[in-house]
């Protein structure tokens, strides 16, 4: 496994070290670091050639937008298609970008995973063609993140250091939560 990320997630991916079972090569990409454009410009010129250097099988793409001039297979996740439901909630040059890059995306991955079954009724719903070859895979945690409802206060205080508590996991921007 081989992973092109900024110089914090290779130092975080570093960090978890062997317990968390194999570690990815990560390989730094200082692009990501000094500016979106010049990331775009990363992932759609340069990048391809590092795929080919690295004679990888298939690429993974986290957040929807492929490697698009790569002769490698690729799969990208959809996390949602807001831009296409809520555009005036993504900046402009997002925006613009994604509304660019979505459609040939769709079209040149071998497979497309979808978080929930509302975003694949997204992606049938906007890219037909995309339909048959999307796949829902929903996001899951840790086991550590079990439910302790129904457990007994102090079996959930001794594991977790806190008979209560609250988890919120969201984002600042207007299109979270």
């Amino acid at each position: 496994i081989i992973v092109f990320g900024s110089r914090s997630l290779c130092a975080a991916l570093k960090a978890l070290g062997p317990a968390s079972g194999e570690i990815p090569t990560c390989v730094q990409v200082d692009a990501a670091e000094y500016g979106k454009l010049l990331r775009v410009g990363w992932e759609q010129l340069c990048l391809p050639a590092r795929i080919r250097q690295a004679e990888l099988d298939l690429v993974h793409s986290l957040t929807y937008i492929g490697p698009l001039r790569s002769r490698t297979p690729f799969v990208v996740t959809i996390p949602d298609l807001l831009v296409y439901r809520y555009p005036h909630l993504i900046p402009f040059a997002k925006r613009a970008y994604w509304l660019a890059a979505i459609p040939p995306t769709l079209r040149a991955a071998s497979a497309v995973i979808a978080i929930s079954e509302f975003t694949r009724s997204e992606v049938c719903s906007l890219f037909p063609e995309a339909c048959a070859k999307t796949w829902v895979t929903p996001l899951a945690c840790d086991e550590r993140f079990e439910a302790v409802r129904g457990r007994p206060r102090h079996e959930r205080k001794q594991r977790h250091h806190s008979a209560e508590f609250f988890l919120c996991v969201g984002g600042l921007g207007l299109n979270k939560n």
